[in-house]
């Protein structure tokens, strides 16, 4: 019995230590794929470098570029294209955003209430006859239309237009 008691303590001694060389074994090699990725997303990067100072030079500079560095050209152009992508998308969330949030401070806004008022108590529009109550309207004098008839006929239709644009 304390034979088989021993083997059974060393079996799950055995198994704990197992356990924890193989987590070991998978963070080094999750380390060394880390590295590896990195080091060859550098060289992409310095492929795209290379393809784009040699393209201003013409299309036999860029025949002495391996087709491996070409590949991660287009790879690293893939990458760049797709983070460009992503940046607009979050732009234009955040513009959305702006945009929604200045229209609700708007609304709540004590201009708000007071526009309101200003339509609603202040504004000559509903009165007949009147022009509406805008700067331009309180700066010139209201002329009937058959007033500015008489000035078509009196002075021509060059000084009506030039009065009716005031």
């Amino acid at each position: 019995r304390c034979e088989e008691a021993a083997t059974c303590i060393q079996a799950n001694w055995h198994r704990c230590v197992a356990c924890v060389e193989v987590s070991e074994l998978r963070r080094a090699r999750e380390g060394l794929r880390h590295a590896l990725r990195f080091l060859a997303l550098r060289w992409q990067f310095r492929a795209l470098a290379k393809f784009r100072a040699r393209l201003p030079q013409g299309h036999a500079a860029l025949m002495t570029l391996s087709v491996g560095e070409i590949l991660g050209a287009i790879s690293c152009l893939y990458r760049v294209n797709e983070a460009f992508f992503f940046e607009a998308n979050v732009l234009q969330n955040s513009c959305r955003r702006l945009k929604q949030d200045l229209k609700e401070l708007k609304k709540h806004s004590l201009s708000s209430y007071l526009g309101a008022f200003y339509v609603c108590c202040m504004s000559r529009d509903g009165q007949p006859g009147l022009q509406p109550a805008t700067p331009r309207a309180m700066m010139t004098p209201q002329r009937s239309p058959r007033a500015m008839q008489a000035l078509v006929t009196e002075r021509g239709h060059v000084e009506a237009e030039r009065n009716m644009a005031h």
